[in-house]
């Protein structure tokens, strides 16, 4: 058990590099994306383009993109649904010209602007999903290790699901074989059932 700790832990700084690899890389395309969006919107208006007015802006609406990110990882969502976006039209397919307009109009606009939107959302969701990662590791101590195993040994002596409440004073530890997907839990009926070996 001790080994299988230490495998679930090095496996959760793996997943937490590459979710921060893609924070890291949201948000620069992100600021990228802002930046030079702006710069080019001034230069209609004026030259030389302030370059502190264009940083300011950049921050600002990454400022606003890691806020939005942070309440829906926090609400437990994560990138938008396409019919969740503002760009969504929902005109349905009551009617053949309905259909086209909707076509039309998200290949056109709102499908671009979708995809930027769910580009610019991956450096927030990435790096709480980072944080979620780092932060469910636990200790690889022998005491952990044979609380656990003991109890593996108490869920192996009945098959089928149980009620989650018959473990109320163990929901750490439940939770912690959970994670390491040693056990199946069903939300639905606040039941868990040993996972067999495949």
């Amino acid at each position: 058990m001790l080994s299988r700790i230490t495998q679930f832990n090095q496996r959760q700084v793996l997943r937490a590099l590459v979710a921060g690899s893609l924070s890291v890389v949201g948000t620069l395309l992100g600021f990228g994306f802002f930046y030079f969006a702006s710069a080019r919107i001034w230069r209609f208006f004026s030259e030389p383009v302030p370059r502190g007015a264009c940083l300011a802006i950049a921050l600002g609406a990454l400022g606003l993109i890691f806020l939005e990110g942070l309440r829906r990882a926090r609400a437990g969502k994560g990138l938008y649904d396409f019919s969740e976006s503002p760009g969504h039209l929902g005109l349905g397919s009551s009617s053949g010209g309905a259909m086209m307009i909707e076509m039309e109009v998200t290949t056109q606009v709102t499908g671009p602007a979708y995809i930027l939107t769910q580009i610019f959302l991956c450096g927030p969701l990435q790096w709480q999903k980072m944080h979620t990662l780092l932060t469910s590791r636990f200790p690889a101590t022998q005491a952990t290790a044979e609380e656990l195993e003991r109890l593996l040994s108490d869920l192996g002596l009945k098959r089928g699901w149980q009620s989650l409440r018959k473990f109320e004073t163990q929901r750490a530890s439940i939770k912690k074989l959970i994670d390491m997907e040693l056990v199946d839990f069903s939300p639905r009926t606040e039941s868990i059932q040993l996972l067999q070996p495949s």
